[in-house]
């Protein structure tokens, strides 16, 4: 039955590259916030040193001395104009279109996989009949064929018989196909790595 087929089937799209696409974008993005955010704050440098010989040239006293130097710096630019304030919403509408991008990528995803599991249904559904019709086919075949052969049944009604037995079994070959390229197709729209394994 369909529905045990199709029981067995998960929607994985965690790995397709569309998804991770639009979740490297996020990621850059949120790098971006926090760049521009960095522009709010002070910059702070600290710097050291040593020193050590004879100071001003001292000519009376033989005297050497050493000092060690240490310091820091504090500097903090004003946002004239806006500027870090602009650059910080900028990034935050960056970061709000990449996630509503990640939403929309995952909704189509969802969608694809929901289409392609209907899609597997409705293959299956056909195989099915096209099984019965070519059981059926099978058996009047059979049947006809004794008729024949007792002389209750023409040749050409016979040639008949035969040709929707060929018929049927086309059927039947045309939806096993179908069935398999919507399994692939499923494969494809989930991610799965069954599509590179083979059936």
């Amino acid at each position: 039955p369909a529905d045990t087929i199709i029981a067995d089937f998960t929607q994985l799209f965690e790995d397709k590259s569309e998804l991770r696409v639009s979740q490297a974008a996020i990621a850059a993005a949120r790098a971006r916030v926090h760049l521009t955010i960095g522009d709010f704050l002070p910059t702070v440098s600290a710097f050291g040193g040593y020193a050590y010989g004879k100071p001003n040239g001292d000519f009376f006293n033989n005297v050497w001395r050493d000092y060690w130097l240490a310091g820091a710096n504090l500097s903090w630019s004003f946002n004239l104009g806006g500027k870090s304030m602009s650059k910080n919403k900028s990034a935050r509408y960056e970061l709000l279109s990449a996630q509503s991008e990640q939403n929309r990528v995952a909704e189509q995803l969802g969608r694809d996989a929901r289409l392609a599991r209907e899609q597997v249904r409705l293959a299956l559904a056909r195989y099915e009949n096209a099984r019965t019709e070519y059981q059926i086919a099978t058996d009047q075949f059979r049947q006809a064929q004794q008729r024949h052969q007792n002389g209750d049944l023409s040749s050409n009604r016979l040639l008949d018989i035969e040709t929707s037995l060929t018929a049927a079994q086309s059927s039947l070959a045309v939806s096993v196909s179908d069935f398999w390229m919507s399994i692939a197709y499923w494969y494809y729209a989930t991610g799965s790595n069954r599509l590179q394994e083979g059936f």
